[in-house]
């Protein structure tokens, strides 16, 4: 599989986190987690771009489906891991 090595581009204290990833010159991912007071616990959202570029680049619309799969499949093991409920947008 696509392995990608994350680096925190920006944090801002408790409530969000900007992270950033390439693998080569084919791939880039850009995620925000943002963390939220709910009620007594916290509504986690994690939104993410990821792009292909250069030669790629022209088929990056073909990438959706791919990605939405993968999101779906993350979202779950997310909301599985922090015990909560997931909510889709």
């Amino acid at each position: 599989g696509l392995a990608l090595r994350y680096a925190v581009v920006e944090y801002d204290p408790p409530g969000r986190m900007d992270i950033e990833a390439s693998h080569n010159i084919f791939v880039h991912s850009y995620d925000r987690l943002t963390v939220v007071p709910s009620g007594d616990g916290c509504l986690a959202t994690y939104d993410a771009t990821f792009r292909m570029r250069g030669p790629l680049g022209p088929f990056d619309a073909l990438n959706t489906w791919w990605f939405r799969r993968l999101s779906d499949r993350a979202g779950a093991g997310l909301s599985h891991a922090l015990g909560g409920t997931l909510v889709t947008t």
